[in-house]
């Protein structure tokens, strides 16, 4: 039997180890985070959603809930995922396509791990000379492989990411390794959950040429609720945090006129993502998302208002789970997703 007083004990044990350690990190490498959201930073592709719940539900992905959710947030990899593996691919304008696959299994020993690679390739892009002739064409890529890990403490559940990421352009490459630490609190009684996670710390290995490397670093906050007896949930992340709060405004814009900033609401909204489930049926759910820095850096002067906004279902099947998503994210085009997860276990996967 465990008494109150015992119970209190761990609990605020648990408390303490399951907040120490990102907050601790996040003030570590905050100084470093101030100059990388909102310009041009090294491997931009780290920072697609991964999975087509994530994009349906905004993009960021901290409160996702499926087997492919570990790639936004390690903290996300749970008992559920056990023996799961998930494959999945996302087309983007001018021919540019994302795959991605994962495994992940529960160890009596060791606990939850997962495996994955993520593919992005941009297709062939002309070639030209300095006079502006064209010479041919060449390819560009990039890749990312990820070793993640998590501990369950209580209501409480670390996790961290390990990658090595790499970019190439032709002939010339850069890569890094980095980590990702994260942590969540799941309430032992209500359909609540808080994330917080700090994405790509760590260092460069090579780099293009003599150019630097400016790495994604970023801390994420997020959560999500359901309502008791509402077949809603829903869904919110603040990201960009240990940024200085400013926004990427292109200054070489040509539509851009003079005091044309963003003004203070914008700042806000452009640090968050605001999504939402409508649950039908324990099979079925619909979802809706918005992304506020999508929607005032990706849209063009008089072009269709869709861009940040998002939407997508999921679908499970007995051992399987399909999720679809569609995200409004420029003029040229919106970008879609799917997501396929196969429990190889006898259970039921869950959505």
């Amino acid at each position: 039997m465990i008494y109150p007083s015992k119970f209190k004990n761990v609990f605020i044990q648990n408390l303490r180890v399951g907040i120490l350690i990102p907050l601790v990190t996040v003030f570590l490498f905050s100084g470093k985070a101030q100059a990388q959201y909102g310009g041009r930073n090294s491997f931009p592709f780290l920072d697609l959603p991964a999975g087509a719940e994530a994009l349906a539900l905004g993009g960021v992905g901290l409160t996702g809930k499926s087997a492919q959710s570990f790639w936004n947030n390690p903290a996300s990899l749970d008992k559920d995922a056990d023996n799961v593996a998930s494959f999945g691919y996302a087309w983007y304008p001018a021919n540019m396509g994302l795959s991605r696959a994962s495994y992940s299994r529960d160890f009596e020993k060791t606990g939850m791990w997962a495996i994955g690679i993520a593919y992005l390739g941009h297709g062939d892009i002309d070639a030209y000379d300095d006079t502006g002739n064209k010479t041919g064409t060449f390819n560009a890529s990039d890749y990312v492989i990820t070793l993640g890990k998590s501990h369950q403490m209580g209501p409480f559940r670390m996790g961290l990411n390990l990658k090595y990421a790499e970019s190439r352009i032709d002939s010339y490459k850069a890569s890094a390794i980095l980590l990702d630490i994260g942590g969540r609190f799941e309430h032992p009684k209500k359909d609540l959950a808080v994330d917080l996670v700090v994405t790509n710390i760590g260092a460069e290995v090579s780099r293009f040429e003599d150019q630097a490397l400016d790495l994604p670093l970023d801390v994420r906050l997020g959560a999500s609720f359901k309502p008791e007896h509402m077949p809603v949930r829903f869904h919110l992340a603040v990201f960009g945090l240990g940024s200085s709060g400013e926004i990427y405004s292109d200054p070489d814009n040509p539509n851009k006129e003079e005091g044309d900033e963003p003004s203070g609401a914008d700042k806000v909204l452009t640090h968050m993502s605001l999504g939402g489930e409508i649950i039908f049926s324990p099979k079925f759910v619909a979802r809706l998302g918005y992304n506020g820095a999508y929607q005032y850096e990706l849209q063009q002067e008089g072009a269709g208002g869709l861009s940040g906004f998002s939407g997508g279902f999921g679908l499970k099947l007995k051992r399987f789970r399909f999720d679809y998503a569609m995200g409004g994210k420029h003029a040229s085009g919106a970008a879609h997703q799917i997501s396929l997860s196969v429990n190889l276990s006898k259970t039921e996967i869950s959505l």
